[in-house]
């Protein structure tokens, strides 16, 4: 897999706080001997790694955990990704958008209402919105 296929390392902290357990593959490890240089490696037991999941991953388990469906669509005339969140309906069973305790959507406040160059970058904010505003 590609290094832009994982989390981000302040993702990976988020997700840790919010108690994300997966089977992850990856892990971020920081270097004190090297001037604090994050590197993502390969799980080897060590008490200084953060887990860092994949994108999708993370994507699944905050869909999964907490019945928030984020979606990352490319736009079709541009070279760019926008964002939108979906909220599970508990009632009629089907997902709605997002919408924050005001009434607005959420994925057109910022920062997800701008557009990103990559599918991943758009991925790693999107989660970290969601992890930061939305999960307890």
């Amino acid at each position: 897999m590609r290094q832009e296929d994982y989390v981000s390392f302040y993702t990976a902290i988020l997700l840790k706080e919010k108690h994300f357990f997966g089977e992850c593959h990856k892990c971020y490890y920081q270097y004190k001997e090297d001037n604090d240089r994050i590197c993502l490696e390969d799980i080897h037991g060590d008490s200084g790694e953060i887990d860092a999941p994949t994108l999708q991953m993370a994507i699944g388990w905050i869909r999964d955990e907490h019945k928030i469906h984020i979606s990352i669509t490319p736009n079709r005339n541009e070279n760019d990704f926008f964002i939108e969140l979906y909220k599970r309906d508990e009632f009629y069973g089907g997902w709605e958008p997002l919408s924050d305790d005001d009434g607005r959507l959420v994925y057109k406040t910022s920062p997800l209402s701008i557009n990103y160059n990559s599918y991943e970058m758009a991925a790693d904010v999107a989660i970290q919105y969601v992890l930061r505003n939305f999960i307890k």
